[in-house]
């Protein structure tokens, strides 16, 4: 099992999971996203892991002060489904930088995120 970090982010009437890896704050990922995007909130935060037949969250966010939310589950499957995972799921940048670096090739994209 490997945990994951998410954060619910609320940005014009709508709430997104964002996920990134466990070694991140909560609070480092949200000050990035809020630099760009100043009016997005964060709503609530904490775990999860994913697996082929098991799902949890729960927890909270000590840097962000925020709980996690029943409904945070919902949100979190939807990210993971989602043709725009790559936009909200920081693990697979993480993951495809790193394979990169392992065939020494250069990322295919850079790095971005939109919240429009």
């Amino acid at each position: 099992m490997q945990l994951a970090k998410y954060i619910i982010l609320q940005w014009q009437g709508r709430e997104h999971a964002v996920a990134f890896p466990e070694n991140v704050q909560h609070a480092a990922v949200f000050d990035y996203i809020r630099r760009d995007n100043p009016a997005v909130r964060a709503v609530s935060a904490g775990f999860f892991y994913e697996e082929p037949d098991a799902f949890w969250h729960g927890g909270e966010s000590e840097t962000l002060g925020l709980p996690s939310r029943p409904q945070d589950a919902q949100h979190i499957q939807a990210m993971l489904k989602s043709p725009d995972r790559r936009l909200w799921d920081l693990r697979v940048l993480v993951w495809e930088a790193c394979e990169a670096s392992r065939r020494h090739e250069p990322m295919m994209q850079t790095p971005g995120m939109s919240l429009n």
